[in-house]
């Protein structure tokens, strides 16, 4: 259940970050969508704890909410930084190297806070990981018919087809 659940919060996370780009209405309100998301998700979130607490009758010490609300912001910087990450790379970058980074640092602080051992099988899985984190991100040369197209579109470069016709056209050829 809690893959499920995780996989649907990546979604919305995704359908927060493409939403502006998708509809003409909301492309100038970008940023104001993605937080709109954020203080609603948060917010639900805080009214089901709350419901939750009162439900069952739950004391909660100053420690506990102070840790809690900590833990909250930590989490809003992260999916904050997450929607961001979506608007500048593609989904199928961010969310392996999310995924991979984050085993990556958990096991580090379990070694190092809490003085875990890993297992030789283990170790090879963390470093599996962070080199799947890196091959992701890793820049692919593009095929040169597509480079030059894409220098088209943005006007950089035309190829020399191109210029040879317009210099015909111009009457210098």
């Amino acid at each position: 259940i809690a893959t499920i659940l995780s996989g649907g919060s990546s979604v919305m996370v995704k359908v927060a970050s493409e939403l502006p780009n998708h509809l003409p209405t909301a492309r100038a309100a970008g940023a104001s969508i993605r937080l709109s998301y954020l203080a609603f998700a948060y917010a639900t979130a805080a009214i089901v704890l709350l419901f939750t607490i009162d439900r069952k009758r739950i004391a909660v010490r100053s420690f506990e909410t102070a840790f809690g609300m900590a833990m909250g912001m930590l989490n809003l910087a992260a999916t904050w930084c997450l929607i961001q990450s979506l608007g500048s790379l593609p989904g199928i970058v961010v969310f392996p190297v999310k995924s991979a980074g984050g085993l990556v640092l958990t096991a580090i602080g379990a070694v190092v806070v809490w003085r875990e051992r890993l297992t030789k099988r283990q170790v090879c899985g963390i470093a599996l990981a962070a080199v799947s984190a890196v091959l992701i991100n890793w820049p692919q040369s593009e095929p040169q018919d597509n480079q030059e197209s894409v220098l088209i579109q943005q006007g950089k470069q035309a190829p020399l087809e191109a210029q040879e016709a317009s210099a015909v056209g111009r009457g210098e050829g």
